[in-house]
């Protein structure tokens, strides 16, 4: 049996043998065989649905967005609260920073109180205390002094031993004015 090839594979049944002319060079070789066509499923979309414009979604992808949906459910109020507390941290710094600033320029001043003639440059300055054998002086400054300079009140109140009422004074100094 020239031209007759076994099955590639095994399991394929005998009976679809079939037989293979022997390769000829130039000589036609009878009608020509139609080539073999497999059924196969029309054409469709991504997917599979058979509808022509609809995609469908497989269910690893339903699933991968499930997924990646749980995760960010779980992420996000982490990587906020991350953002808050960097935020606090990032004050907290500076407010360290200005306390440190401070604490030195508490004790810069504490070691200025440690020398005499800067305590006593103090006590001149607020308490205005003098060393013995000084006069002390106390100059106003004229911009900053308000009203006019106290004098003598020379003026008498007048006394009323009057025993009338007032509206019967008040009456009388308009029918009279000037009298009293």
């Amino acid at each position: 049996m020239e031209g007759v090839t076994a099955p590639t594979r095994p399991g394929v049944p005998r009976s679809r043998l079939e037989a293979v002319p022997p390769p000829t060079r130039g000589e036609p070789t009878g009608p020509p065989v139609p080539p073999r066509v497999e059924k196969r499923d029309p054409p469709s979309t991504p997917g599979g649905s058979g509808r022509p414009g609809r995609p469908t979604v497989s269910w690893r992808v339903v699933v991968l967005m499930v997924v990646l949906t749980l995760a960010l459910a779980v992420i996000l109020p982490s990587l906020r609260a991350y953002s808050r507390q960097r935020d606090r941290l990032i004050e907290l710094r500076a407010e360290v920073a200005a306390a440190r600033t401070e604490v030195s320029g508490l004790e810069a001043e504490l070691a200025r109180w440690d020398d005499p003639r800067y305590v006593i440059a103090q006590a001149r300055e607020r308490l205005s205390y003098v060393m013995p054998g000084e006069t002390p002086y106390r100059v106003i400054d004229p911009e900053t002094v308000t009203g006019s300079p106290q004098q003598p009140d020379t003026s008498v109140a007048p006394t009323t031993t009057d025993a009338r009422p007032w509206y019967v004074i008040l009456w009388g100094t308009l029918e009279n004015p000037g009298s009293e």
